[in-house]
């Protein structure tokens, strides 16, 4: 007769039934072992399971796989044995019909950083993926429509800058006499970075400006490809600029007009008579 079969015999006696009550108490004991066991023998396969991802990830890194967190760890296994479990005496109050529990198993996944363009040190040595080619690199140019100019009068400035691999994302001028350009931003990076497509980028600007006192000014046009302010985003970013000097005199003062001056007009009393001799 095997432990899942029931005894149906008939019985004679009260030793008989404390006999088949022990017996069926045994049985359930014998249940309760085996689930214990299954148990932990799952928990101790997903545990396992668990670092020999970590193992393998963090041991044999692709430039397309990200990087294992290690700041994760396995958690421990259940130190219950099955062959530790003392048996308990059964009494005959225990319930033949009494169902074994299953210890529930708790779910373990190794947890894995999100090493893409990340700034976590814990993600390794930063990388770009895929790699990019060669940087081609950004031309300004310019002209001015006078290098020399009076005060109030209009200068006229045109510019052009071309990345061949990269949008323009920022441009500005500035007509002196100081010129301090863009403020640049990087932080570090680490792990897998992916990689921008190339893009051209080419801007062309007109400006027109007056100066309303003399003296001599560094006009400067500055321009950025990529990320503004954030080289570090895109590998095929690029600055440039260009400038020149201009020199500003005082306005010319007014040339004098010369004021004619009025003719007498002719007296209208009359001339007096000479007297007449005696």
């Amino acid at each position: 007769m095997t432990s899942d079969e029931h005894d149906v015999t008939p019985v004679h006696g009260e030793d008989e039934i404390l006999e088949r009550v022990h017996k069926r108490g045994t049985q359930l004991r014998r249940r309760k072992r085996l689930a214990r066991a299954s148990a932990a023998t799952t928990i101790a396969i997903v545990v396992l399971a668990g670092s020999l991802a970590i193992a393998h990830i963090g041991g044999t890194k692709h430039q397309s796989q990200g990087f294992v967190n290690p700041s994760v760890t396995d958690s421990p296994t259940p130190t219950d044995s099955p062959s530790d479990t003392p048996t308990p005496d059964v009494s005959p109050s225990e319930s033949p019909s009494e169902q074994p529990s299953v210890t529930e198993v708790p779910t373990v996944f190794p947890m894995i950083a999100p090493c893409i363009n990340s700034y976590d040190s814990t993600c390794g040595a930063f990388y770009w993926d895929p790699a990019p080619g060669p940087d081609a690199p950004m031309t300004v140019t310019g002209s001015a429509s006078s290098k020399t100019v009076a005060v109030g009068e209009t200068i006229t400035v045109q510019v052009t800058a071309v990345d061949p691999d990269a949008e323009i994302s920022c441009h500005k001028i500035e007509w002196g006499p100081t010129a301090i350009g863009f403020a640049i931003t990087a932080l570090a990076k680490y792990g897998r970075w992916e990689t921008p497509a190339k893009t051209r980028g080419e801007v062309t600007e007109t400006y027109t400006h007056a100066y309303d006192q003399p003296g001599t000014y560094q006009v400067m046009f500055s321009v950025m490809s990529g990320n503004c302010g954030r080289p570090d985003l895109n590998p095929y970013s690029d600055s440039g600029g260009w400038g020149t000097t201009i020199t500003v005199t005082a306005a010319p003062s007014p040339s004098p007009t010369d004021t004619p001056t009025p003719s007498p007009s002719p007296s209208d009393s009359a001339s007096p008579s000479p007297s007449p001799s005696p």
